[in-house]
């Protein structure tokens, strides 16, 4: 009686499932479509096993509840659709870190962020979003009868396999679409550390003093996405920097050429190169000043003068340390109104240099963030000031912000001349060009996203920065030493520690790679 009830049983659930065998295979199709860009960016065997256990829990869903199916398939190909853009502009589906950096960016700078990487590649990616939203409304008007056994079946089996992943890892942070909420959540832990970082510099004590400041006037540039091997005074086939190429034949300053910048985004390399952080170890960051506090501290007025917006007045990492100035002047001038002569790139901060009259007596430390060579490049050089008047592809427009980045720093230098100055030029980090992808922040790293320029000259003779770039000559130097090098070249250390850790991040902190290992 036992054994026939027992076969009854499972005829009734093969009854069941052979006449909504069309339901099934649909939402196993769906299932695989949804998931299907994400299969196909897997990177080891561990990953495609994931994928299919993926797989297999969103369907198992199809026959527990098809609303829930519905909504869950629907997260999962609207994250499919942006991994494909991800994928192929950045070789990795590393959705969290990607959302960090939209949420970091100003309204204007992701609009042209998407009008520079949008292309056929994205049009297929909404095409296929567009089917399988199509998809999924057709099954959902799809009639589904299933007995109750079934369903508690499925849901039976589906606890068995999240209490079997909860073992070794946990479905919720590593399953798609479950993981949405971790993935919002990892993006958005950089709020709570900003805050943990202005607690730290409420509560910090006076640290350095010097008795006699050995300049009257710090001015340290900051440039954007500047490749060196793009810059003619490091021996470039154009003649994209005349300024620097002058200064440096007449034997003024320094151009380091075995420099590397520690990140290839610029939201970790400014805090490498800034305070006292390294690379194994960003989050050191949180609990240390600038550069900027560090000249405070000995008596310098300080200066944040960018042409980067920002999302909020303390918002982001950049801010934090853009915030420690006496004085915080950011221009968004730039983005609204295009076709103004006021708001052409970077020139602008001139005009704000001017009303800080840098050439009275004062003790000043001043600090330009510039647009420099940010995409979109044929944005960044006005018309005027372009050295190819006819720019016909993506390098002609770099190679001309490149060249405008050298006309603002000769306007920069010519009013600090005069002055006992320190004028330090490097840049947060680099920019690549192959043949399918460009740019910076790539997971996998290009050297050219951290060949960046580092030149330094000094109104008077310091031999500490003589012997550093005797030093460079036979050591490579990573760049989240900067904020060392200012300091030693300032007497407030009396010695370089380690500078030449080959260690950089790419896409994020725990993305570490050696730099002498990239191409």
């Amino acid at each position: 009686m036992i054994k026939n009830n027992y076969f009854s049983f499972l005829n009734k659930i093969f009854q069941e499932y052979r006449s909504h065998k069309h339901y099934i295979a649909y939402a196993l199709f769906l299932s695989l479509y949804v998931y299907l860009p994400q299969i196909l960016g897997v990177g080891s065997i561990r990953q495609g096993v994931l994928w299919l256990i993926s797989i297999m829990i969103l369907w198992l869903i199809s026959k527990v509840n098809k609303l829930l199916f519905s909504v869950f398939a629907f997260i999962t190909l609207f994250i499919s659709a942006i991994g494909i853009h991800i994928y192929y502009h950045w070789g990795d589906l590393r959705l969290s870190s990607r959302l960090e950096v939209a949420l970091l960016s100003p309204h204007e700078e992701t609009m042209e962020y998407l009008q520079t990487y949008i292309n056929w590649v994205d049009i297929i990616a909404i095409l296929y979003f567009i089917i399988g939203s199509y998809l999924l409304y057709f099954l959902f008007k799809k009639r589904n009868n299933f007995l109750k056994i079934v369903k508690v079946s499925s849901l039976v089996l589906l606890l068995i396999i999240f209490s079997t992943l909860s073992l070794l890892i946990n479905p919720v942070e590593r399953i798609t679409p479950f993981n949405l909420i971790s993935i919002v959540e990892e993006a958005n832990k950089w709020q709570s550390l900003i805050g943990q970082r202005k607690k730290f510099l409420q509560q910090r004590k006076h640290k350095y003093n010097l008795s006699e400041l050995p300049y009257d006037k710090i001015v340290i540039i900051i440039g954007e996405s500047a490749n060196r091997y793009h810059m003619s005074v490091y021996g470039y086939n154009r003649k994209t920097t005349p300024f620097l190429d002058s200064l440096k034949n007449r034997g003024v300053g320094f151009y380091f050429n075995n420099i590397f910048s520690p990140a290839n985004s610029t939201r970790y390399a400014i805090p490498l190169e800034l305070t006292s952080a390294k690379v194994e170890h960003f989050f050191d960051f949180l609990v240390s000043e600038s550069i900027i506090t560090v000249l405070n501290d000995i008596g310098y007025k300080t200066y944040w003068i960018s042409n980067q917006s920002m999302v909020g007045e303390h918002d982001t990492y950049i801010t934090s340390i853009a915030n420690e100035a006496n004085i915080t002047q950011i221009l968004n001038a730039f983005y609204t109104d295009q076709k103004s002569e006021k708001s052409v790139p970077d020139e602008i901060l001139l005009k704000y240099l001017d009303k800080f009259k840098p050439e009275s007596s004062k003790k000043q430390a001043f600090f330009f963030h510039l647009m420099g060579s940010h995409a979109m490049y044929e944005r960044r050089c006005p018309e005027n000031r372009r050295f190819i008047k006819s720019p016909q592809n993506m390098i002609d427009n770099y190679d001309n912000s490149v060249y405008y980045t050298d006309f603002v720093l000769s306007q920069i230098y010519e009013r600090f001349k005069k002055a006992n100055t320190l004028f330090i030029y490097i840049s947060d980090h680099g920019e690549y060009f192959g043949k399918v992808r460009h740019g910076h922040g790539s997971l996998k790293g290009y050297k050219d996203e951290f060949n960046i320029p580092f030149i330094a000259i000094s109104s008077s003779f310091n031999p500490r920065l003589s012997s550093l770039y005797e030093l460079n000559k036979i050591k490579s130097i990573n760049m989240e030493s900067f904020y060392d090098i200012v300091l030693y070249l300032l007497g407030l250390k009396e010695e370089l520690e380690e500078i030449n850790n080959t260690k950089v991040i790419t896409v994020s902190p725990s993305d570490i790679v050696n730099y002498t290992d990239l191409k």
